[in-house]
């Protein structure tokens, strides 16, 4: 697969960093980057994840010069941090709690995770792109108008911790932070919303997406053009173009 480096704002042996990278959505946007021509990439996983097929991966494509390795580590553990950035110029953050267990857990494994991540990019001074995964959870459906679709131009969530879903409420202060480091620190970053994600290896819908019966002033259905297949991987690599900094950007398939 052809890629333009000339376009974008790293090249080939540039050192991309992706965390969550053993996830659903983190496994096919190595195998993009890597189809896509990229050499250098760092495959961040915790130390409890299931990283055998990433390893596979990783090893399978140890050729022609290529480096792909797996780090694993804890994104709380600042040490880890600052070892897993060195030399990235790009960062893919993936990695993030499912909101599951509590807010408090969801905060933490989401927004302090960034905070560490973000300042360990910044002592090392090689970021030229942090793109930060979110999910359109973040926006609001209050006063939406009927079969309006939800886009980057609907309000994000005021006021998350009254929707009483640990999820959203995490996703909205991670992309605060981002948002923050951005217009105070010059982080170089663009945030990317998904839709539902699903497809092989993930034929489900989790219960912590916003997914309603039809009848439910929400209005979103599996089958609906208002939730959208996300291809994973395939939106992401634009990420880093010339001229993206700074965007908040919505996906769907």
């Amino acid at each position: 697969m052809h890629t333009d480096f000339e376009s974008l704002i790293v090249g080939p042996n540039d050192l991309i960093l992706v965390t969550g990278a053993s996830g659903f959505i983190g496994f096919r946007l190595v195998e993009r980057l890597l189809d896509r021509g990229f050499r250098n990439i760092r495959c961040f996983a915790r130390p409890s994840g299931k990283v055998g097929k990433l390893e596979s991966l990783c090893e399978g494509r140890a050729r022609d010069g290529v480096r792909a390795e797996v780090f694993q580590g804890n994104l709380l553990s600042r040490e880890d941090c600052t070892s897993a950035t060195k030399d990235a110029a790009v960062i893919f953050h993936l990695a993030a709690a499912r909101g599951e267990k509590s807010t408090a857990n969801a905060f933490l494994n989401s927004v302090v995770t960034t905070r560490n991540l973000l300042d360990a990019a910044r002592e090392h001074g090689s970021l030229r792109r942090f793109v930060g995964i979110s999910s359109f959870s973040v926006y609001s459906n209050q006063h939406k108008t009927r079969r309006r679709l939800l886009d980057e131009s609907s309000p994000i969530e005021s006021h998350p911790e009254l929707r009483g879903e640990a999820y959203c409420f995490a996703k909205v202060k991670l992309d605060e932070l981002v948002s923050e480091y951005g217009q105070k620190l010059g982080l170089p970053y663009v945030i990317v919303r998904p839709g539902y994600v699903y497809g092989p290896g993930n034929l489900g819908i989790s219960g912590n997406r916003h997914v309603r019966p039809v009848s439910s002033p929400w209005r979103f259905q599996h089958d609906s053009p208002h939730v959208r297949r996300q291809l994973p991987g395939r939106h992401y690599v634009g990420r880093f173009e010339e001229g993206s900094r700074g965007q908040c950007v919505q996906r769907g398939g």
